[in-house]
């Protein structure tokens, strides 16, 4: 028996499966038209961002339809009275002038009336927001990210996000300053056990690690300092027997030594990124026991780790999903056992070759085409090495049809090709095979034609 839609609710199914942007013409059709597709229209809103500012009217009318709202700067203080009540994501960027605290009032009232936002973002010099924004997040009680750019508060409004965000799963704080409050009293921070991600950029506070027994995953990147506090300090809460859920580390300026102290100390290692620092052969030796697992690693250009031991992660590591390392030529590509890593979806992998023969140059390159047509899930893909400013391009993988380009025909959603700083003497006809096979291929970095006979660089288009 065959269910029949009255206009309406077939609109409305219908509405479930367009976006924004494809929902804006059809809800100019009619009335009927309009009540299905408006709301898909207004439920994402972008204020002053990109010149975009929809009429104050047309926003009020369509409030109760908006869940993701981005607010820039370049609003009035007309946009600014919303009865908006079902935001789920707010997105805060520059707010400043000297209106701003009227601004930041205002925004605080927002924030209170959406009772369910789930993310919020300030983002872009935001150095201004009061202590009644910060106080009213505790008002939210579903916020589950928060992530701060570029802002400053003093100890009292970092007290208020943090002990009021009860809910929080997710915390980035990039280029932040807290700066001492003008009295003397304390604002102690409270322990914060539903909280699993902690991001920071520039932004020193090691003791919020003892308040996060359930953290998951950490990322720190300093310009300023290096990594040895925060990693001393973690190493020794690990030791202890906390923080039992730590699974990722993601770090900037770490040494070897340091690192592999952590990496001993952990229960389980899913994600590992050093950049501007060492993964070497201790912090090798120091998750190797966990290879069974490990879904993401990012080693450093100017790493210690030998080329034999990357070669062993691709044959250890069946769940590794990203893998990015320095090199390893060719010759041990093609002597290493069967790789593990069949669910690799990023390599990003110098693989060299160190002879001017041409025949030689095909014959390898032929070899590990055969090993890389087999990672079948590849979106991205890097064949050479670190880049050393001085140096002269060096022979990579021979990217032509003749060398066994055809090959790599099994790999059908590549997007991202990078040969840069390899020789290359690709033809019209190679280049041709890439579009052809590679219909998702958006982002290519080389030049196809060292000698500069057919094209300094592919270029692709969406239509191909």
């Amino acid at each position: 028996m065959h269910t029949l839609f009255t206009l309406p609710e077939l609109l409305a199914q219908v509405a479930e499966y367009l976006t924004g942007e494809e929902a804006t013409r059809p809800s100019r059709v009619s009335r009927a038209f309009h009540q299905a597709f408006g709301p898909i229209v207004w439920r994402a809103c972008a204020i002053g961002l990109q010149g975009q500012k929809p009429s104050p009217q047309g926003l009020i009318t369509n409030a109760h339809s908006i869940r993701r709202l981005a607010y820039d700067d370049a609003f009035s203080f007309d946009y600014l009275s919303l009865p908006c009540n079902m935001l789920t994501s707010l997105m805060i960027a520059r707010v400043a002038g000297s209106d701003s605290d009227t601004k930041w009032h205002h925004l605080a009232k927002l924030v209170k009336q959406n009772r369910h936002l789930h993310t919020l973002q300030i983002s872009d010099r935001c150095r201004s927001a009061t202590l009644e924004f910060w106080s009213s997040l505790a008002s939210c009680t579903s916020l589950r990210t928060v992530d701060i750019q570029s802002a400053h508060m003093d100890q009292e409004q970092f007290a208020a996000l943090w002990n009021g965000c009860k809910s929080m799963q997710s915390l980035k704080c990039h280029h932040i300053r807290v700066h001492s409050t003008t009295t003397t009293q304390q604002y102690p921070l409270e322990p914060h056990p539903t909280l699993q991600k902690l991001s920071f950029a520039n932004f020193a506070n090691v003791q919020l690690l003892k308040l996060c027994s359930n953290l998951q995953a950490i990322s720190w990147y300093n310009n300023e300092f290096d990594c040895d506090i925060l990693l001393e300090e973690l190493a020794t809460l690990l030791q202890g027997g906390q923080l039992k859920q730590l699974d990722s580390i993601s770090m900037s300026h770490t040494k070897d030594q340091d690192l592999s102290r952590c990496l001993k100390a952990m229960r389980q290692i899913k994600k590992i990124s050093s950049h501007n620092g060492d993964v070497g052969p201790l912090s090798f030796h120091a998750m190797s026991r966990h290879f069974g697992m490990l879904e993401h690693l990012y080693i450093p250009s100017d790493s210690t780790l030998p080329s034999e031991m990357i070669l062993n992660i691709l044959e250890s590591c069946p769940q590794l999903t990203y893998l990015q390392a320095t090199k390893v030529a060719a010759t041990q590509v093609m002597k290493a056992k069967s790789w593990a890593a069949l669910n690799l979806k990023a390599l990003h992998l110098g693989i060299t070759i160190d002879s001017d023969d041409q025949e030689v140059i095909s014959l390898q390159s032929r070899s590990v085409f055969e090993r890389l047509s087999k990672l079948t899930h590849l979106t991205q893909l890097t064949i050479h090495g670190p880049y050393v400013i001085g140096n002269e391009d060096e022979q990579g993988l021979d990217l032509r049809l003749e060398s066994g380009l055809d090959k790599l025909a099994a790999i059908k959603g590549l997007k991202y090709l990078d040969f840069d700083h390899t020789v290359q003497n690709m033809s019209g006809a190679d280049v041709a095979w890439m579009a052809e096979n590679w219909k998702d291929l958006g982002d290519v970095f080389g030049t196809c034609n060292s000698e500069g006979e057919f094209y300094e660089q592919p270029v692709f288009y969406e239509d191909d």
